[in-house]
């Protein structure tokens, strides 16, 4: 399965739901006090909770990208990513489609950003929520 899609075994893990996966991997990286988490001002709690758990246990709130309602177009949310990057920020975690109003992220391009801001592996929640 991981030359399936590109990776190597050892990333690669099968778990029962989006949920789960999400703990797995806000539980999992060597965060230190002080790293920053961006997310959409969207996501679900299943996505969203494990990362706040996260950062209360290092005493760091994070930061939120306030998405428009509607989303006028992709180059809107890359906008408000990008400025919304810090040399603080380590994980920006995004669902493709949030559940509040269902607009379709352009994930592509806010993965780009992500490696060219530093980010050598950008991840992006699963679109369905079990």
């Amino acid at each position: 399965m991981a030359e399936f899609i590109g990776c190597t075994r050892d990333e690669l893990a099968l778990v029962r739901n989006a949920t789960e996966a999400n703990s797995y991997i806000a539980n999992g990286l060597d965060m230190k006090p002080g790293d920053e988490v961006l997310m959409t001002d969207q996501e679900h709690p299943g996505g969203e909770q494990p990362w706040n758990l996260s950062r209360e246990a290092l005493r760091d709130c994070g930061e939120k990208v306030t998405l428009p309602k509607p989303v006028p177009n992709a180059a809107a949310v890359l906008n408000l990513f990008n400025d919304a990057i810090t040399p603080r920020t380590r994980v920006m975690f995004f669902s493709h489609i949030p559940t509040v109003t269902g607009v379709v992220l352009p994930a592509k391009e806010l993965c780009g950003l992500a490696r060219s801001r530093g980010s050598s592996r950008p991840w992006t929640a699963p679109t369905s929520w079990n």
